[in-house]
């Protein structure tokens, strides 16, 4: 057969045992056919607590020339949080935290440009959303790894 595309939503990514779910789900799949696995952003039962949800709230502020510390500690816990819960490689988890942290900080002076310029373009709200997603499928990567499956991440954010 060909390869099988599979993809999850938000909240099927929510926490780290969701995604420990999902890895499942690609690891059993993908003992007959090669998977590509398409994710969002990992998102709560709440929308307004998802990913996507904070990185709009984050954005909003950033334009009235508020902090935005709030939004981003949320994000990087939910992640930080599933981090602990999905991996079990000491080496995985360092992995992913370094990530995680480089990719708050990134977006933290992405959200401080837009503080300054008071303007967010449709082409940045879109690099902005994207990484939730970016986030995401790190952190899956990095659950199929620690299980013991190849895998690796195709970031099109830049394409």
């Amino acid at each position: 057969m060909g390869i099988l595309v599979q993809k999850f939503g938000g909240t099927s990514l929510g926490d780290g045992s969701r995604m420990s779910n999902v890895a499942e789900i690609i690891a059993r799949s993908h003992e007959r056919n090669p998977v590509v696995a398409v994710v969002s952003a990992m998102s709560s039962t709440i929308k307004s607590e998802g990913t996507t949800s904070q990185l709009l709230k984050a954005s909003s502020l950033a334009l009235e020339g508020k902090s935005f510390d709030e939004p981003l500690e949320k994000i990087a816990n939910l992640h930080r949080q599933a981090i602990t819960t999905a991996l079990t490689s000491r080496k995985q988890q360092r992995a992913m935290r370094t990530f995680v942290e480089h990719e708050i900080e990134r977006l933290r002076s992405f959200l401080e440009a837009i503080q300054v310029i008071r303007e967010l373009s449709p082409r940045s709200e879109d690099i902005l959303i994207a990484t939730g997603e970016r986030l995401s499928a790190h952190l899956l990567t990095a659950t199929l790894r620690d299980r013991g499956i190849d895998s690796r991440t195709v970031d099109l954010t830049y394409a």
